[in-house]
């Protein structure tokens, strides 16, 4: 694998302070360095440390006296840090002799059959958590639906079973009704001078138990 070094340039004007011969070891927003290149002028600052001012005139970090191996602080938000491997092509050498550092993408060594797919399809890449969610959300449908259908059928069979006892209990009180009716036409030949009770008499109730009335439940619709 290829060695990686690290350059350092002003944010101003893009001159290199610091190319990857020199050590450096980065720590929240500073970045310490073994040594910096000419073009670094040190002027006296406050305190002990040394200002590092750039060619430009920015100022970009300070000389510390205290550090043994890495005496430069460096400002990140001052410096740009850009990454250097050995095996760049002869176009980014040629770069890097003219003093100027070419930052490589993070992908150039990436496979680019799959890119170039997906840029001729315009379409997003879907990762294995975006189909693992499709395929769970279309599973829980299925099941409702699934569920749903059961219900219906369910439904159905009741009002089926409640239509047909219903029948069955009209028809048994018809023929009750027609048991009396009979027996009262028995005391009637039998005793024709007896006055009977009209509450007992079947001719003013006898429709609600016909079975056109009672197959009129049919006509319900519960599905709605």
């Amino acid at each position: 694998m290829a060695s990686v070094g690290c350059n350092f340039l002003c944010r101003g004007c893009d001159e290199k302070i610091c190319d990857e011969k020199f050590s450096y070891k980065v720590k929240k927003e500073k970045a310490y360095v073994s040594g910096v290149l000419d073009c670094v002028n040190k002027k006296t600052g406050h305190g002990k440390n040394l200002i590092l001012v750039c060619s430009c005139g920015k100022n970009i970090g300070e000389f510390i006296t205290y550090k043994k191996e890495r005496k430069y602080c460096l400002d990140l938000k001052k410096v740009t840090r850009c990454t250097v491997r050995n095996s760049e092509d002869s176009h980014t050498k040629s770069l890097r002799h003219q003093g100027k550092a070419v930052p490589l993408p993070t992908d150039v060594f990436a496979p680019t059959v799959s890119k170039n797919i997906r840029v001729a399809s315009n379409e997003p890449a879907k990762n294995s958590t975006v189909y693992g969610e499709e395929a769970e959300k279309e599973n829980e449908i299925k099941q409702l639906k699934e569920t749903i259908t059961a219900l219906k059928e369910r439904m159905k069979s009741m009002e089926r079973e409640n239509v047909n006892k219903f029948k069955d209990v009209c028809g048994m009180l018809l023929s009750q009704k027609l048991e009396i009716q009979r027996l009262q036409e028995i005391i009637w030949v039998l005793h024709p001078n007896i006055n009977l009770e009209q509450a007992f008499s079947v001719d003013d109730k006898v429709l609600y138990f016909i079975p056109d009335s009672v197959t009129s439940a049919d006509n319900l619709n519960v599905e709605d």
